[in-house]
């Protein structure tokens, strides 16, 4: 009977830290780091889905563990033109995009070559032009030209995103952001108990 629970635990572990995809609980933030929310999980996380009002912006904080791998695109996950946002654990600006110019589309791209260390991180999604903005209303990343020479932007100085500037020009509707060499944020209370409770078990089988 002890070898059945034992196995029982192990396989509601597993299928939990299988899970990889993140859905938007209620309205995710957008009002500086603290506002953000949080994707709970255990391990990599493949997939982030929301819906975005017209002139809203979703923030998610994320892992990056693997910065030579990363990325992040609406390319394929949204029906309206999208921006995206990665954001340092300070709230400093880090890279964004706009249109992603290799196949000319209004969804965004971020990618590897924008990112140069690991941890967290908080990624945002808007649509065109709410950007995130300082405490003084200043835009953390300027303007690009469609299609232009890059489609990545850096961040204008060292001002910190307290919030974003409305703009409903964009639109809004359901989206997905595909993600690859990231991990979810914090892990999910009741997977790391049935985690630790399989350790426990199995440990005890093994004396």
């Amino acid at each position: 009977m002890r070898t059945l629970t034992v196995a029982t635990i192990l396989v509601v572990a597993g299928a939990a830290s299988a899970q990889s995809l993140f859905d938007e609980v209620g309205d995710a933030g957008q009002a500086g780091p603290g506002d953000a929310q949080q994707t709970d999980g255990v391990g990599e996380l493949t997939q982030i889905n929301g819906f975005l009002d017209i002139g809203d912006a979703d923030v998610y904080a994320i892992r990056i563990v693997d910065e030579a791998a990363f990325s992040a695109t609406t390319v394929g996950g949204a029906g309206f033109d999208t921006q995206l946002f990665l954001l340092n654990a300070d709230g400093s600006g880090q890279v964004e995009n706009d249109d992603e110019f290799d196949t000319f589309s209004l969804q965004s791209i971020i990618r590897s070559d924008g990112v140069f260390d690991t941890g967290l991180y908080y990624l945002g999604v808007s649509s065109f032009d709410t950007d995130p903005v300082d405490i003084d209303g200043n835009r953390l990343f300027g303007f690009d030209t469609w299609p232009g020479a890059g489609d990545q932007r850096s961040p204008i100085g060292v001002n910190l995103w307290v919030d974003f500037a409305s703009d409903p020009s964009g639109g809004g509707g359901d989206y997905s952001i595909f993600l690859t060499g990231a991990e979810f944020a914090v892990p999910t209370p009741g997977t790391m108990a049935i985690l630790g409770i399989a350790g426990i078990a199995a440990t005890r089988r093994r004396r």
